[in-house]
């Protein structure tokens, strides 16, 4: 078995070679290449752990081309939020609950993926202290509201978690059962997730699916990407599937609808993102929801010929980044951390460092710090994620020793911060429509443990607010002629040869958004050139896509979820003219205080086009003021 990194290059490796020559590390992209050529080789004649079994698959249920779906609830997504949602719906006497996922339910989500340490705060904590800590790391656009109603109720999450049969293991053995992170002083972190005989975020998902499949009243659909939802009468109505290995489509006739699947990374090179194809945004932005946030993009520095996650931290272990110069230029741009300062400040440093004409960058683990003491603190640190732990293993075993001479590094994506804007139950301005997971916009901060904390709390909540909604709401009426035509709609492309695939245009898209003039180092004019070819992309490439058969076509929607995004990223980051955390202006390299505490909320208007609103932060409200002098 490959590591996530290696699929990613794998599948994508025409894309990563387009992203290195333009970062200026073309020179060295095909001793890169030859090194994962020569690695994958070497994997696939080496015998390598196997994966320890992640539990009980669920069937998902078959249905007939054309069939209707009815349920009162229809939950898209497996991850921490839709199942948490799932669990919670039952228990608050939902009777009837269809979950879909466009993957295996409950088994294949990014949560799966993920460490799974989460926040809870404990009792004798104060919530005032976390939040002190929390809003300044977002820049004050944070919604206090829901950090607010999420640390008040999270240890009752985590008691319901320990009865379930999940243990969170001490993060250091005997010393240490939670850690502080982010230089927070107060906000800690609960790690290494255990329940039978899993770890991480395998461990948190095998109890949820676990915990659901213990209800009743629920139905299963894996495989199914879900490509429009259905309105009567201004209210959610349902939803049309579409199945990705069989192609047969349905409609799901529901009162209410959560969305709770995985933002959009436009498919980029950090691991375990590939999925993240932006899915609910599209899905909730097309319905008439508001996003919001969508400027905000994250990043992290990454290896060129293997999967690894957090390499930032490896400047506190005694790594070093060195230009082509050999010059380990990041004190230069962080004198008082160098490399162990904020992902934001490495890749920012990366991307210009590369403008001058210093590329390709290289990680040095060769240094006495590291391979002394260094190295074995962050393999430690690896068993605290299931795939990371395994692509160790695949580098012992094929004798890739990292501290032999410095790498390529690169810089990958995460994906979209922003997301759907929902109010404190976690509607949306579509009655019926909730959002829970990543495709809520809480804030625009990258802290860890941040998203699962908010996927469980937000899981919880849409669910409970959908309950309610479900419980009053009138039976749906829904158009079965509407419903029907929206259902051969979904199946309308599939059979289409003639025209650009959508990997022709996802890489399109891909070299555009990845330019790191563009999205790293953003000013107006290359901003303005980039929404220009996403224009140009989604009127005349988008129209003439192929979906030569069921794989293709559900490719074929990801890929238009994704320009529909891009448009959005680039607009949101037009209209931010200052510099924040995640949003890097050259031409307004200040954050500005004074003017831009606002959302930026797009919304689609009546002629398709995205409507920009910009809405002051309630301070007024809020218990975290912000530095007036900013």
């Amino acid at each position: 078995m490959m590591g996530k990194g290696d699929v990613i290059v794998k599948e994508y490796k025409m894309t990563r070679r387009q992203f290195l020559k333009r970062t200026g590390m073309a020179a060295a992209a095909t001793a890169a290449t030859s090194a994962y050529l020569n690695t994958t080789e070497a994997l696939a004649s080496t015998e390598v752990p196997a994966p320890r079994p992640v539990g009980k698959y669920i069937q998902s249920e078959e249905w007939a081309d054309g069939a209707v779906i009815e349920t009162d609830l229809l939950i898209i997504g497996t991850g921490f939020a839709g199942l948490w949602a799932a669990i919670t719906a039952a228990d608050q006497g939902v009777k009837s609950i269809a979950v879909v996922d466009k993957g295996s339910i409950g088994n294949s989500s990014n949560a799966s993926m993920t460490g799974g340490g989460t926040f809870f705060l404990h009792p004798g904590e104060d919530k005032m202290d976390w939040m002190k800590e929390l809003v300044p790391i977002s820049d004050y656009l944070s919604r206090q509201d829901m950090w607010d109603d999420q640390l008040t109720t999270s240890y009752s999450r985590m008691e319901k978690l320990k009865s379930w049969g999940l243990e969170y293991k001490d993060m250091i053995p005997m010393v240490a059962p939670r850690v502080s992170i982010d230089g927070f002083k107060h906000v800690a972190l609960n790690g290494n997730p255990v329940w039978n005989g899993l770890t991480a975020g395998k461990a948190v998902t095998g109890m949820l699916r676990d915990q659901m499949q213990k209800r009743k009243g629920i139905r299963y659909f894996s495989k199914t990407m879900i490509t429009r939802l259905l309105k009567q009468d201004g209210k959610i109505a349902g939803a049309v599937g579409v199945h990705r290995v069989n192609g047969k489509a349905a409609v799901f006739k529901a009162k209410a609808v959560i969305i709770s699947t995985g933002q959009c990374s436009f498919r980029g090179q950090y691991a375990v993102t590939e999925i993240q194809t932006g899915d609910g945004y599209a899905l909730a932005y097309n319905a008439g929801a508001t996003m919001t946030n969508m400027e905000f993009l994250s990043f992290e520095t990454v290896p060129g010929v293997y999967g690894e996650e957090g390499a930032c931290l490896k400047g506190t272990f005694g790594c070093r980044l060195l230009n082509s110069e050999n010059r380990d230029f990041m004190w230069d741009y962080n004198p008082k951390d160098g490399l162990g300062g904020p992902a934001r400040i490495t890749t920012r440093a990366m991307a210009k460092e590369v403008r001058e004409g210093r590329g390709p960058i290289r990680m040095d683990q060769t240094t006495f710090t590291f391979t002394l003491l260094g190295q074995r603190i962050w393999r430690s640190m690896l068993i605290y994620t299931e795939w990371q732990k395994l692509n160790e293993y695949r580098l012992d075993d094929t004798g890739h020793d990292v501290t032999e001479k410095p790498e390529i590094f690169y810089v990958g994506s995460f994906g979209i911060i922003g997301a759907v804007k929902a109010d404190i139950g976690c509607g949306t301005t579509i009655p019926g429509l909730y959002v829970a997971g990543i495709t809520l916009s809480q804030d625009p901060g990258m802290i860890k443990g941040a998203e699962s904390a908010r996927a469980m709390w937000s899981g919880q909540k849409s669910a409970m607010s959908a309950a309610d909604y479900i419980s009053h709401a009138p039976d749906v009426k829904l158009d079965l002629d509407y419903a029907e035509a929206e259902r051969k709609a979904a199946l309308k492309p599939l059979g289409r040869t003639d025209g650009r695939t959508p990997n022709e245009i996802l890489f399109k898209l891909q070299e555009i958004i990845f330019d790191y003039n563009v999205s790293i180092l953003k000013n107006e004019s290359r901003l303005r050139d980039a929404l220009q070819k996403v224009i140009a992309i989604k009127e005349s490439d988008l129209p003439v896509m192929t979906a030569a058969d069921t794989h293709e076509l559900i490719k074929y929607y990801e890929t238009h979820n994704m320009v529909e995004c891009a448009e959005l990223y680039l607009r949101a980051s037009l209209e931010r003219r200052e510099t924040r955390e995640c949003h890097y202006r050259e031409d307004y390299p200040e954050t500005n205080n004074k003017e831009w505490l606002k959302w930026i909320n797009l919304t689609k208007g009546a002629d398709g086009q995205p409507v920009i609103a910009l809405e002051a932060v309630p301070f007024d409200q809020y218990p975290i003021k912000p530095p007036k002098e900013v």
